[in-house]
């Protein structure tokens, strides 16, 4: 099983390092230096390309315009794109390939995945593949870091428990479980990072932190210049433990196996851009609208992703990008329903106060009531219940939602297939 993750992983660097996505890397240096008119021209050209295909070769969009009335002379530019209906996850569950808009051979399939619910089968063409790639090989360049030329360890759940590390040695990259980081094992992580001495670490933000709790635990620290954070929200307190343990700047990346969106945490940290030309976005009150421009075998015209964003009032840019957005709170799942069903999320807030709290992860099986589980640190008393308490009185009301504190171990935390982490799993 091991040699076969090796060379797995070894093909899956060729086929996505430069020199194969060299082309793909000039041509998004050159959207990074478009002028704004520049690339909102590009934008507009790439939108009417994809609508016109779908239009024409797509079963599922050939259908869903039918029945809205839409014909291909209705769209004449990029303006007109509110004339077009919102897709869903759930809509194309069960019709994934019906979206294709070439053979199926042309593909690679690939799933979504979530804490709850069925995943989502995505085909990828090979282009929307080492697009992605590009755009982050020249992000991590703009970071400091170089891939496959820098040396970088990786937390990102290629491993499984019974697969601790693997040296990818062409990628330059040391891979190490995400789930087996306890208080048994902590040492023998420390040592193989300690020994590899990389320059970036990736991972999720809760791997990450997992890891970086357990090493203050036991007195250890690390340097690693660079960390890079995705897949999950990335809170404030993981943000800060992880950089004091690693000693490291960490970068946050926003996007998700459809390809359907990118966003990029700026170099000062006041927010995120948008990779340029990758899609357009619609930023809604609950949810992102994304066309993609990159794939034109599975295209995504105006697909609902279900994560909540707090658009950026800033005037500010980055790497020539205006910032779009402030602050990435998560899945829209990422909420509770109180008794007078009012909905809140980013619930963080509730624990930023108590000292003795390693974890905290807030269920709900039914409206108005919720479950409070906390993995305590050494330093846990009842103080720091009354203060989760008080937190709760004030955020939500007393009256306005039953809950329980539950004291759990590590391993009673609720984590999707893939290994990620969501503070609030709801189950409505």
């Amino acid at each position: 099983m091991g040699l076969k993750i090796y060379l797995i992983e070894t093909l899956k660097y060729l086929l996505r390092s430069d020199p194969i996505i060299h082309r793909k890397i000039k041509e998004v240096e050159r959207l990074y230096n478009m002028s704004d008119q520049e690339r909102r021209d590009y934008e507009n050209e790439s939108f009417l390309r994809i609508f016109r295909a779908v239009i024409r070769k797509s079963k599922f969009y050939k259908e869903l315009y039918a029945q809205a009335g839409i014909l291909e002379t209705d769209i004449e530019s990029i303006n007109d794109i509110k004339k077009l209906p919102v897709i869903t996850k759930s809509q194309i569950k069960q019709c994934s390939k019906d979206l294709l808009t070439v053979p199926r051979y042309k593909v690679r399939i690939a799933h979504t995945s979530g804490t709850t619910g069925e995943p989502l089968i995505v085909y990828n063409s090979w282009n929307s593949i080492w697009s992605a790639r590009a755009y982050h090989y020249l992000y991590y360049k703009n970071c400091g870091y170089k891939y496959g030329k820098d040396k970088a360890v990786s937390l990102r759940g290629h491993l499984g428990r019974h697969e601790t590390k693997m040296n990818i040695h062409l990628a330059k990259t040391l891979f190490l479980s995400s789930y087996n980081i306890r208080q048994e094992t902590i040492r023998d992580y420390y040592k193989s990072i300690k020994e590899y001495n990389p320059k970036a670490i990736f991972g999720y933000p809760s791997s990450l932190y997992n890891l970086a709790f357990l090493l203050k635990d036991n007195g250890l620290s690390l340097d690693i210049p660079l960390g890079f954070t995705s897949s999950e929200t990335l809170y404030e307190y993981q943000r800060g433990l992880i950089s004091e343990i690693f000693n490291c700047e960490i970068y946050d990346l926003y996007g998700n196996t459809e390809n359907a969106v990118l966003l990029y945490e700026s170099n000062d940290h006041s927010g995120y851009y948008l990779a340029p030309g990758y899609c357009h976005l619609e930023i809604k009150k609950d949810c992102m609208l994304a066309t993609s421009f990159t794939d034109m075998a599975w295209p995504l015209i105006r697909y609902c992703v279900t994560d909540i964003v707090e658009p950026s009032d800033s005037i500010e840019r980055c790497q020539s990008q205006p910032i779009l957005v402030k602050y990435i709170q998560g899945r829209t799942e990422s909420k509770i329903i109180c008794k007078d069903g009012t909905i809140i999320g980013r619930l963080d807030l509730l624990f930023k106060t108590a000292k003795g709290i390693r974890m905290a992860q807030i269920i709900q099986r039914e409206h108005g009531k919720i479950e409070v589980n906390i993995v305590p640190d050494k330093g846990f008393d009842q103080m720091d219940i009354v203060t989760i308490e008080q937190s709760i009185d004030k955020r939500i009301g007393r009256d306005n939602i039953d809950y329980t504190i539950n004291s759990i171990s590590p391993e009673d935390i609720i984590y999707s297939t893939r290994n990620k982490f969501n503070q609030i799993v709801s189950y409505l």
